[in-house]
């Protein structure tokens, strides 16, 4: 990716980690489809791990928005399917992930961001517990 390129652009603007920034719009791909892989296995992580994936699949959104047609294109098939796989693997949470004040200032909504209202089907036993704490579960 070059510095002028929309997707480091928006990356950059979004205060993406640089890790993330430097794999661009293909890196983001790889980075949510290996999420839903670990998802699929059973989510074992926290609440918090689960937040910051379901950003990373909101940035990978803004990202394909203003990606080159090219590069939108190379990376569709790759997220359509991991989105396919990410449904099947997760369960509506019954809230917003982030709860009703933010998800109404940051604008989510669950027809284009469904990622911030599911939850694992599968979590493991400390996410079950934060889900539950929560009123997510």
């Amino acid at each position: 990716m070059t510095p002028d390129d929309p997707v480091t652009e928006y990356l950059a603007e979004r205060g993406v980690a640089s890790r993330l920034v430097e794999g661009g719009l293909a890196g983001l791909a790889d980075r949510w489809e290996a999420i839903v892989d670990a998802l699929e296995d059973g989510y074992d992580l926290t609440l918090d791990d689960w937040l910051n994936d379901m950003d990373l699949r909101d940035i990978l959104a803004g990202a394909l928005a203003v990606a080159p047609d090219a590069a939108r294109t190379a990376a569709s098939a790759q997220v359509a399917e991991a989105d396919r796989r990410f449904l099947a693997a997760t369960l509506p949470a019954g809230a917003p992930l982030w709860g009703e004040e933010i998800a109404a200032e940051e604008g989510h909504d669950p027809a284009r961001q469904p990622w911030f209202f599911r939850r694992p089907k599968r979590p493991g036993p400390e996410l079950a517990a934060e889900l539950e704490d929560a009123g997510l579960a």
